[in-house]
């Protein structure tokens, strides 16, 4: 910051300082977004060019409830030990059979 709490910049070109103009900084903005096209959507174009079918999906959707739930197990299992583990395992699969 310059001594009376303005900030300022050097010019690369003649060497001088100078503090900025915000009306031309929002004039710069303004042609640039102007001049620009917007960028195209790689993930929307992705997504219409699919050709995966339903059961695909349910392989992605079957994978990404089932991964993380096995995952956890070993880390289940030590926590309460082998037989509150596997009783505790047992238990919750007959409520899902059963329900």
């Amino acid at each position: 910051m310059a001594a009376g709490g303005t900030p300022f910049l050097l010019s690369p070109v003649t060497g001088h300082a100078s503090t900025p103009s915000t009306a031309a900084a929002v004039t710069d903005v303004e042609a640039h977004r102007h001049a620009s096209k917007p960028a195209a959507d790689a993930g929307a174009a992705f997504v219409l060019e699919s050709k995966g079918a339903w059961w695909h999906a349910g392989f992605h959707l079957t994978t990404a409830i089932v991964g993380p739930t096995v995952l956890t197990l070993p880390y289940a299992l030590r926590g309460m030990g082998w037989g509150l583990g596997l009783a505790m395992l047992t238990a919750i699969a007959g409520v899902t059979f059963y329900a």
